[in-house]
């Protein structure tokens, strides 16, 4: 009786620690847009949500050419980093000044979050980074810097033929504030 139920509860153990080694994957983040314009100031801001630090690896694409410039980016364990795409590649050589970024990393989907954040005259705006192969997420986790003398927006697409209600909570030292609750046509 004993050993049946030794033997089933290492069984369990294998299985269990099976199903986590199947979370870990090669996971790969896009964001569209990153500007190299005059009197434009990007950022990509990389959060890391685990307990562990995670190696990114940037990917760029610009005028018909995709580069890696091989370099692992190491993001802290809880900790945040901001990097511009000049510390990687010589902009000048994009002749339309908009790259699409790529961040790879092997671990668990949702374990990295991005975003790139625009300054641009009295404006700024963010785009965060989307995985095109995983599933659609509910929630959208981005940072945003507030303050100073711009005027800061947050851009909402719906893009299911489904009307959507979108419910911002904005977080800042600890506190949660929800914001207005806005309502989407589809394709709006």
């Amino acid at each position: 009786m004993y050993r049946r139920l030794l033997l089933s509860l290492i069984l369990l153990v294998v299985a269990s620690s099976g199903a986590m080694a199947q979370q870990i994957d090669q996971v790969a983040l896009h964001c569209p847009v990153y500007l190299t314009w005059e009197g434009c100031e990007c950022y990509v801001a990389v959060r890391n949500t685990t307990g562990s630090d995670v190696g990114v690896t940037p990917g760029f694409s610009f005028d018909g050419n995709h580069t890696v410039p091989y370099t692992l980016i190491t993001v802290p364990a809880h900790g945040t980093i901001l990097f511009t795409v000049d510390e990687f590649l010589d902009t000048p050589t994009c002749i339309s000044g908009v790259f699409g970024i790529e961040l790879s990393y092997a671990g668990e989907p949702g374990a990295i979050m991005a975003s790139v954040i625009t300054f641009f005259g009295n404006i700024s705006f963010q785009v965060p980074f989307r995985n095109p192969s995983g599933d659609l997420s509910r929630t959208l986790h981005s940072s945003l810097y507030l303050g100073g003398d711009f005027i800061d927006y947050i851009f909402v697409k719906n893009t299911t033929e489904n009307q959507v209600t979108v419910s911002p909570i904005f977080h800042c030292n600890g506190a949660s504030t929800p914001g207005m609750d806005v309502s989407l046509e589809g394709y709006q």
